[in-house]
């Protein structure tokens, strides 16, 4: 009994790392999707059809994942436009949270710049322009929505074109970022 608990302790312990990594995998080689400089979304409102375990038949869902390895990086969440804003939040690799953005996070849905910090970091930290966190992990990523009216296909796409103003990049390329790309999935 004692060996089936610790297993069953063991599985449900490494759940939320797993998931992080399927997660990232299966972006990786279905759609070549990588760290720090790629955001995936769905155009379109997902459905059982889009083989996801919870699909929202509400709104998109956008990912995008971080590596600090080599050193901070940026995130750059746009302002609140219209009638729709970003909402979600930053996590690392275990799915603890880091911080909230959007309307009821942080930034309060005028948008910002996030400065994710490597463990044990010991370099330049700006100490203005951006909202700092010192991350447990060298992996993050994020789910965001945005929050939207109605599934009009005109409300979809200035949805989408919000999230195609959401910047990924290490912070060693600040003054000169490589474009974000954005895949629909």
């Amino acid at each position: 009994q004692a060996l089936h608990r610790r297993a069953t302790e063991s599985a449900i312990w490494a759940m939320p790392l797993m998931n992080y990594k399927a997660m990232y995998d299966s972006l990786h080689k279905v759609v070549g999707m990588n760290y720090n400089g790629d955001v995936v979304y769905h155009s379109k409102i997902q459905d059982w059809k889009r083989a996801l375990a919870t699909p929202n038949n509400t709104t998109q869902y956008v990912n995008f994942f971080w590596d600090l390895h080599k050193g901070p990086v940026v995130i750059e969440i746009p302002p609140t436009e219209g009638e729709i804003t970003l909402y979600g939040t930053l996590m690392d690799s275990w799915h603890r949270p880091i911080e909230e953005f959007g309307a009821r996070g942080i930034d309060r849905g005028m948008g910002g710049k996030y400065f994710m910090v490597p463990p044990d970091y010991k370099g330049y930290v700006p100490v203005s322009g951006y909202h700092v966190f010192q991350q447990k992990t060298y992996f993050g990523w994020t789910l965001m929505r945005p929050i939207i009216k109605d599934k009009k296909p005109e409300t979809l796409k200035k949805a989408i074109d919000l999230v195609k103003k959401v910047k990924v990049y290490p912070f060693a390329e600040a003054d000169n970022p490589k474009p974000t790309r954005y895949i629909d999935l």
